[in-house]
């Protein structure tokens, strides 16, 4: 069992004067979580290579969070997306980021009765500014750049383990690969494979401790076609060529379509017809309709199948969270954000002093057509919404990276580029279709990623009374972790 106490120094510099607060913290689930989840069957073997997770302390174990408001304290909620004051990690800060502090390589390390580690991480008068409610141990990778750094590129992603699987002649079970669309308890991963006015459903195993009496390991050969539906209008073509629509998971039992009316860019009217379905993941029952909104909107996504090498290929460039639907704005100034049961509930929010750079532009597209990977502009840890250059909190638009963004990274900001679809979350877990998810009968396998999640709280300290931080002020905390 770890238990950990929290000592913050603040230091007046012109003054000398000193404010020390102390408070012990709880520990949450989400160490334990990180490794006895068993999500393996969908993957060559049962378990992944730990050595990049390995000891819990520096990796696992590595980096501070600092609130400016207080923590709920429920160990199962350990992804807390709020606004944050700063943050570092267990290396010095080489930049001029304001929020990220250093870690003080001399009076950090293991307690001297080995029964513990003593982190101490530095804030300069610069850094780290503003009002202290909470603050938490995370992993090393979240410490350095908290939501998103204009500064660095660091991933929000561990990656485990990558699945490759084996070279098929049928690109019918390529299409359903990268076209996951949900998992479920039932020991299932879902894909959807849109044709005119229908879809098939496949499915494939999952879990280990889901397998039947008849089951092997081969999940991926294990392709299904589980269920075949029918729409009244949606899509209203078929895909052989192209189709500007996407499906989302919406995390509320349900999957979501949507395809829009206009151009192949979107619609740049002002007054954009959505057509929408509601997919049941229960019974798979469908809802469907359409939405007349006063806005301009970006294409929802792009599938096609290059028939001259039965290489598919998908787009996403939306998001179903939390009963909204996130989309890009025509000009890509903006997001906007659809109340999925009332859609004349729509906000645009803005991109103050950038523009959003969709998945098909991280990739150097000339067109909507011309993307030979996948590509996803949308994704989401917790509550957090984010973007390919860009995050979304209480209804603001932030920046993540500085515009110098170069296509030869086609990963995009933390891997979106060469996604397929939003990552189908589990626990700590995210699993998508990675870059190489096309077949290439002679040359190249699918390839998909399991990764961890990794801005999770270790700890949570809510303090009795919150702290100031100031311009005028250094500040020092002392994070003592011990094994009882």
């Amino acid at each position: 069992m770890l238990k950990g106490t929290a000592t913050i120094e603040l230091t007046d510099v012109k003054t000398g004067k000193k404010e020390i607060v102390k408070h012990d913290n709880m520990i949450t689930n989400a160490i334990s979580d990180i490794l006895n989840t068993s999500p393996f069957g969908m993957h060559h073997r049962a378990v992944y290579d730990l050595n990049n997770l390995l000891p819990i302390v520096p990796n696992l174990i590595g980096g501070i969070f600092l609130y400016e408001s207080p923590l709920e304290e429920d160990p199962s909620k350990y992804y807390a997306i709020q606004k944050l004051t700063g943050y570092s990690n267990n290396a010095v800060n080489s930049g001029a980021d304001p929020m990220r502090g250093s870690m003080n390589q001399t009076e950090s390390g293991k307690l001297e009765d080995g029964t513990g580690y003593r982190f101490v991480f530095d804030f300069g008068t610069s850094q780290g500014n503003g009002d202290i409610s909470a603050l938490g141990l995370t992993s090393r990778w979240a410490g350095s750049c908290g939501w998103g750094s204009t500064l660095i590129q660091s991933s929000r992603f561990v990656q485990l383990e990558r699945v490759e699987t084996e070279l098929v002649e049928e690109y019918l079970q390529a299409r359903a690969w990268i076209c996951l669309t949900t998992i479920k308890d039932d020991g299932y991963m879902y894909a959807i494979w849109p044709y005119a006015k229908g879809a098939s459903v496949y499915r494939y195993r999952w879990r280990y401790d889901a397998l039947g009496m008849f089951d092997t390991v081969a999940v991926h050969k294990d392709r299904e076609l589980f269920k075949t539906i029918s729409f009244e209008s949606f899509p209203a073509a078929a895909i052989s060529s192209a189709g500007y629509f996407s499906f989302c998971d919406g995390g509320d039992g349900y999957i979501w379509g949507f395809q829009h009316s206009g151009n192949t860019d979107g619609n740049s009217s002002g007054n954009a017809t959505v057509n929408w379905v509601k997919i049941n993941t229960d019974d798979w029952t469908v809802e469907e309709g359409t939405w007349t909104l006063a806005a301009q909107i970006y294409r929802f996504g792009y599938y096609a199948v290059n028939t001259s090498n039965n290489t598919p290929k998908r787009t996403n460039h939306l998001l179903v969270k939390n009963g909204y639907l996130y989309c890009v704005k025509y000009d890509k100034t903006a997001i906007y954000k659809i109340n999925l049961e009332n859609p004349t509930d729509l906000i645009e929010i803005p991109c103050d002093g950038f523009t959003v750079s969709p998945a098909a532009d991280q990739l150097g597209a000339t067109s909507a057509t011309s993307v030979d990977y996948g590509g996803c502009t949308f994704n989401s840890i917790g509550d957090l919404v984010y973007f390919t250059n860009g995050y979304i909190l209480d209804d603001v638009a932030y920046r993540t990276y500085a515009p110098s963004y170069s296509t030869s990274n086609y990963q995009g900001n933390y891997g979106l580029g060469g996604c397929c679809a939003p990552n189908l979350r589990f626990g700590p877990f995210a699993f998508w279709p990675g870059t190489e998810c096309w077949p290439y009968k002679d040359t190249a396998s699918r390839t998909a990623t399991l990764a961890l999640l990794t801005p999770y709280l270790a700890t949570i300290n809510n303090l009795e009374t919150p702290v100031t931080k100031t311009a005028d002020k250094t500040m020092k905390i002392t994070y003592i972790l011990r094994e009882e």
